[in-house]
């Protein structure tokens, strides 16, 4: 069993603020992708997993159950394993702030989950919580393989 407290805590000693990604599959095997908004600093307007912080005193695992609910109106239904965990780093992330930012040190667990809800209907965030500038209205989503996937990570980087 992996110790996911430990491993926010070892982040954090770090420096490293904790995000969490939720990759949901459907029958198919395809990923579901949603558009972020163009009003995000990072990666405006790319196509993204669920994802999103680690709010303070929020474990890992809770947080990847409140963005897939906040992101797509599902809930969480299982973890499968621990897929990927990567350090990143920006030089700021907050819009319309003039002058320089400061880095912005990351560490993102990705997750292989099962979703619960009608996923090969259409997603729909979950208005309660999230942010309007995460979301784009409409909301734009889809469904991507494998291939599609890498390509738009390779993209981002």
């Amino acid at each position: 069993m992996i110790d996911y407290a430990g491993l926010q805590a070892d982040a954090e000693r770090n420096g490293r603020h904790c995000v969490v990604g939720a990759v949901i599959r459907d029958g198919a095997g395809r990923i579901f992708v949603h558009c972020r908004s163009w009003k995000r600093a990072l990666f405006p307007g790319c196509w993204d997993i669920v994802s999103g912080h680690v709010e303070l005193g929020e474990g890992l695992l809770d947080a990847l159950a409140r963005e897939s609910m906040e992101e797509t109106g599902w809930t969480l239904a299982g973890v499968r394993q621990l897929a990927v965990v990567s350090d990143w780093e920006t030089a700021g992330d907050n819009v319309g702030n003039p002058g320089p930012q400061p880095v912005r040190r990351r560490r993102e667990f990705d997750f292989l989950v099962e979703a619960r809800g009608d996923i090969a209907r259409e997603a729909t965030p979950s208005r309660s919580r999230a942010s309007p500038s995460c979301i784009e209205t409409p909301h734009r989503f889809g469904w991507a393989t494998r291939s599609e996937a890498t390509l738009s990570r390779a993209r981002r980087q």
